[in-house]
């Protein structure tokens, strides 16, 4: 067993392809250099610590509270039983279970009760999974990821939890990553905080660089280097399921338009994996042709309309990263742009709203890592 170990996965975020992909289409995300970190550490006594740094919840369990728990569950609960590359099956029984034991020690509060609720129980069913005989741990985490924002930071603390745990669990070493282990049971986390997730968001974490992602097909790597963005956040909350409806709704309004701009996102996001795998560069020409695709879907934002085009008036392109509605813009930044050029356009940013949010990060980056302290 490993008595201390720091793991960081990166956060991501949709390059092409966002709202089409729900109709089939190809999609391609990628790493963004934001990241989750969760130190795992053994400790004395008798009791298991969690801690979510950034939001100042944490929660002391008695471990033998969580050897009761798992003395509930059915002889088939265990690692070697549950760890199948095809996929790891979560017992609904056992999910009730973890849900009652995680609902009677809940002190979580806010807007954001339930997804820190969820990624609670994540922790107790990998725990509990991962080692035959619990041990007294203390487990934190912190990331550099806005939660909620379309970059992924449920799926960037889904893989590092996993690989913390896995690590420290002696499942997994800091030497010999096994990144198909650690991704389907990131995939485990996910499916508790997001019922049915695609598994890209996991996958891009694990992995890093780009990938790309259709329904019903596997994954497929891509190359990308030395690509530099701003992230601009829009501080602007959004719901995913109403801006999913807004396309759907064109579609049932206006059938052929919406098929139109079907057509064009296939050949969009076609072109972008040819550039990527040719040269593993991002063109401004297809993020500002996506852009305007997504205006036309009716999924950008006043926020968001303002960074695209100030970001054009200094020779820049820009556009939405995720459900749009809000959340987050990205900028390409490319080679030639200065430190100077990018202070002097966050500085036109901030000028029309304060509210604002950056990060000048680069794409493309490796995924997990694990640092054996």
């Amino acid at each position: 067993m490993v008595i201390q170990v720091k793991v960081t996965a990166p956060g991501k975020a949709i390059l092409h392809g966002e709202h089409t992909v729900v109709y089939g289409t190809k999609a391609i995300a990628i790493s963004v250099g934001l990241y989750t970190t969760v130190h795992v550490q053994v400790r004395p006594g008798s009791d298991v610590f969690v801690s979510f740094g950034e939001v100042g919840l944490s929660h002391t369990l008695p471990l033998q509270e969580l050897k009761d728990l798992k003395s509930s569950f059915n002889d088939n609960f265990s690692f070697l039983v549950l760890d199948n590359p095809d996929g790891i099956n979560v017992n609904p029984n056992v999910s009730k279970l973890i849900d009652d034991y995680v609902t009677l020690k809940n002190g979580f509060t806010g807007t954001l009760r339930s997804a820190f609720e969820a990624t609670f129980k994540a922790f107790v069913f990998i725990y509990l999974a991962t080692f035959d005989e619990l041990e007294p741990l203390s487990l934190t985490v912190e990331t550099e990821l806005p939660v909620g924002a379309g970059l992924g930071s449920s799926a960037s603390f889904a893989v590092a939890l996993a690989g913390g745990l896995l690590t420290a669990a002696g499942r997994t070493k800091s030497d010999n990553i096994d990144n198909d282990m650690i991704n389907r049971w990131a995939f485990v986390s996910e499916k508790f905080v997001h019922g049915n997730p695609s598994g890209i968001d996991n996958t891009v974490a694990t992995l890093g660089g780009a990938i790309m992602y259709q329904k019903g097909q596997p994954l497929v790597p891509l190359k990308c280097s030395d690509v530099r963005v701003l992230l601009v956040s829009t501080e602007t909350p959004r719901s995913t399921k109403e801006l999913v409806g807004r396309v759907a709704e064109l579609k049932e309004k206006n059938p052929e338009l919406h098929q139109q701009y079907m057509d064009e996102a296939i050949e969009l996001v076609e072109k972008a994996i040819e550039e990527l795998k040719n040269s593993g560069q991002i063109k401004p020409e297809y993020v500002e042709q996506n852009q305007v695709l997504l205006q036309n879907l009716n999924v950008s934002h006043p926020r968001l309309d303002i960074i695209v085009e100030t970001a054009k008036k200094r020779d820049l392109r820009a556009k939405l990263t995720g459900a749009g509605g809000g959340g987050c813009a990205f900028v390409v930044l490319p080679p030639e742009c200065s430190i100077d050029d990018v202070e002097k356009l966050k500085s036109d940013l901030t000028a029309q709203c304060d509210e604002f949010k950056f990060w000048s990060v680069p794409m493309g980056v490796s995924g997990v890592k694990i640092i054996p302290l």
